[in-house]
């Protein structure tokens, strides 16, 4: 019963944090971009990051840019940095869809390049006195690259555990030189909430330390 009872509980609590991080900039910050016909030229602006597939970018002129994945190599909003990953798959209830190119923050590097992409699932409906409500919902996929590689591979766990079969078959590969890390895979005792901190312990050779509260029933 009360098992049942905290299922609801869990869930808003998951969905409230994931909004949180994964929010696009509202408003113009300060940055800076690399466009992908350019490398060595990085470019200081005011930078708005709309979605997966539009950035805007201010000059000092007050003139506004829009910027799609297709002509931008990297960017910086703040302390954030973005990069662009292309032809991935991702689960979105019981099918995959290809994303061909998308803004994706790229959270850490080394041999393993970890990034995340934020999407917006469905559409906001109008009600009968023209006020928008509900019908989106924001989601949040970790992906991982090889450093030296191109192709990039969405680590999706199950939508309670954030484990699964799925999961550890996808990410066995990548830490495989890691002996104490597959141990930990194997027993079940990381997910996707924990994937940030395993990807750091791969990249920078340190010692992984399990969180008594990591959950072993995925």
């Amino acid at each position: 019963m009360r098992f049942s009872l905290l299922l609801p509980l869990v869930g808003l609590l998951f969905s409230r944090a994931t909004i949180a991080q994964i929010q696009p900039f509202n408003t113009y910050k300060s940055g800076s971009y690399v466009l992908l016909n350019d490398r060595t030229h990085r470019i200081d602006g005011q930078l708005k990051l709309k979605s997966s597939t539009l950035l805007l970018v201010k000059d000092d002129k007050g003139k506004s840019t829009k910027l799609a994945p297709e002509s931008v190599h990297s960017f910086r909003i703040e302390n954030r940095a973005y990069t662009v990953a292309c032809d991935f798959e991702v689960r979105q209830g019981l099918y995959d869809s290809v994303v061909e190119q998308a803004f994706v923050e790229q959270l850490d590097s080394g041999q393993v390049i970890l990034m995340r992409y934020a999407f917006t699932t469905g559409a906001p409906t109008m009600n009968a006195g023209g006020v928008m409500t509900g019908g989106q919902s924001q989601n949040e996929v970790y992906l991982l690259r090889w450093a030296r590689g191109t192709s990039v591979l969405a680590i999706q766990g199950s939508w309670f555990t954030g484990g699964g079969a799925r999961f550890r078959e996808a990410l066995l590969p990548y830490i495989s030189q890691r002996p104490d890390l597959v141990q930990l895979i194997e027993n079940r005792s990381i997910t996707t909430h924990e994937l940030p901190k395993l990807i750091r312990a791969l990249n920078t050779g340190q010692k992984y330390e399990l969180l008594t509260s990591s959950s072993t029933y995925n």
